[in-house]
């Protein structure tokens, strides 16, 4: 069963050019605002990498 709440919060519209590559080979995620490797989420809609600040 789909949730329906995921219709219009969670999507992607384009192709990104980050391969599973590119994340499993990371150690750490670095927010594009602060810098801080601390509560990294990324957005689903655009790829950018930011924190929970």
């Amino acid at each position: 069963m789909e949730c329906p709440h995921l219709e219009d919060s969670a999507r992607i519209d384009f192709d990104f050019s980050i391969t599973k590559k590119d994340i499993l080979g990371r150690s750490t995620f670095i927010c594009s605002v602060c810098q801080t490797e601390e509560s990294p989420w990324i957005c689903l809609t655009c790829g950018e990498i930011n924190c929970g600040r």
